[in-house]
């Protein structure tokens, strides 16, 4: 009895390859075509512009996704530290300073403030995370379809900090820096979909 408790507390086994596939082929389409469309008109990419505010479309519906499987899925760990992450890069996106809100949320959501919250955030999520989960538990997560999505977003997200900071030195900096993080992001949503089917109850 105890075996099969444990089995159903690791990912659920399903085809979602396909789907895979069908992901990376269309983001492959949507980034040469944004790409050609990038170059004549580069204000797409600036700050607070159409690419920007999509990439922060993405992390909402991640955000929401998660809270969903949050209340939806076994081992809560995983969407607690997601939501945690996706809440960082909204913060991080959005200028809150900028925003007509009483102070002590322009405090929360900026500066040192938003580091600190982010920092209690996170080590509480951990936390919760070393709580639950075990070997067996940890195992299955690297080798779930959830985690693909989530290697992915960390290989696009060095690859954004790579062009912001020029490592690179191409001419186009600007549209790849911004291309890789609306991968990364649209990943992150990919991923929240994907957990609530792997680890649904």
């Amino acid at each position: 009895m105890n075996s099969i408790m444990e089995n159903n507390q690791l990912p659920q086994k399903f085809n979602l390859r396909g789907l895979l596939v069908f992901i990376c082929l269309s983001l492959l389409l949507v980034n040469v075509c944004l790409f050609l469309a990038g170059q004549p008109h580069l204000e797409l990419f600036a700050e607070n512009k159409a690419i920007e505010n999509i990439e922060v479309c993405f992390l909402v519906l991640g955000f929401f996704a998660f809270v969903y499987g949050f209340f939806t899925c076994h081992t809560q760990s995983i969407a607690l530290c997601s939501i945690t992450i996706c809440f960082g890069f909204i913060l991080r996106e959005l200028d809150i300073e900028k925003f007509d809100f009483p102070h002590w949320i322009i405090f929360l959501g900026s500066g040192m403030g938003r580091n600190v919250l982010l920092a209690i955030l996170g080590l509480g999520s951990l936390a919760f995370l070393a709580k639950e989960m075990n070997f067996a538990k940890i195992i299955g997560l690297l080798k779930s379809h959830f985690a693909i999505c989530i290697y992915g977003v960390s290989c696009f997200l060095v690859l954004s900090w790579a062009f912001d900071k020029e490592v690179f030195s191409l001419q186009n900096n600007l549209i790849f820096e911004e291309l890789s993080e609306l991968n990364a992001y649209f990943l992150i949503f990919v991923s929240s979909v994907i957990y609530a089917f792997e680890y649904r109850r």
